[in-house]
């Protein structure tokens, strides 16, 4: 059987409750003390993770370009689910930067805000290309509040001694199996930046989870953590190769910035 866009639109939407009814079924999960187990990075700036902090000033740079970007080109406004994103991408050198100079519960809600935020933006402006509609500007604030609420969600439960992280992790995971999925079936115009963006992102998950493995070889005492920031900051240039859906047909297409 054949799923038009107007069908798969209301599947990949009714997604999202379906899987948080669903995280339900299952008991809390609070937060792995072992997350915060860093490979050093370099002794600066009064710690060991000089290198987990630095790395963070990809996301600035990629932030600020992004959303020169929106608003050289006019696009800003219709383009509302990129905007945020890069602004969420900006947000989130802060927020790391300040979690990484000093690991704790605390610092890590700061950490986890701006990406929720980013996250939500990224699907949303993937919707709106892969099914040509416009629901990002109805939709995002209710979207990126939704997952600022799984983050402040888990931070209360944690503070309480119940951590929950079901809800977050179904903002962060969610989209990395509808995505792929769009981009398949439905793939809009310009589609191989985004995979390259969703390779670059899925490599990123993999130098974290390889921290410590790869500090142990990495030259000028580099971590598996600081090369996820690099190559998590390279999936969201990828994103300035790939133009907007809403760029107004007088506006030139955008190129890749110049190094």
């Amino acid at each position: 059987m054949t799923v038009t866009r107007s069908k798969a639109k209301f599947l990949f939407a009714l997604a999202w409750p379906l899987a948080f009814a669903s995280a339900l079924l299952f008991e809390p999960i609070p937060q792995d003390p072992s997350f915060f187990d860093f490979a050093a990075s370099g002794r600066g700036l009064g710690n060991f993770h000089f290198w987990n902090v630095i790395t963070n000033f990809a996301f600035l740079w990629v932030g600020l370009v992004g959303i020169e970007k929106m608003i050289s080109l006019g696009i800003w406004k219709n383009a509302m689910a990129e905007t945020i994103f890069f602004f969420g991408v900006l947000l989130t050198a802060f927020g790391s930067a300040y979690f990484h100079y000093a690991p704790d519960m605390h610092t890590l809600v700061w950490d986890r805000l701006p990406m929720t935020m980013g996250f939500m933006a990224f699907y949303l402006a993937m919707i709106d290309r892969c099914f040509q509609v416009s629901l990002a500007r109805r939709w995002l604030p209710f979207m990126v509040g939704i997952g600022l609420w799984t983050v402040l969600h888990w931070a209360r439960t944690e503070a309480a001694g119940e951590g929950d992280l079901r809800f977050y992790a179904i903002v962060q995971f969610l989209p990395l199996i509808l995505i792929p999925i769009m981009l398949l079936c439905w793939p809009p115009k310009n589609v191989k930046p985004l995979w390259c963006m969703l390779g670059l992102y899925a490599l990123a998950k993999v130098c974290e989870h390889f921290d410590h493995e790869l500090a142990s070889w990495l030259p000028l005492s580099l971590t598996g953590h600081a090369l996820k920031h690099l190559c998590a900051a390279a999936a969201a240039w990828c994103f300035l190769l790939a133009p907007p859906k809403a760029i107004p047909s007088s506006a030139p297409t955008p190129s890749a910035p110049k190094l």
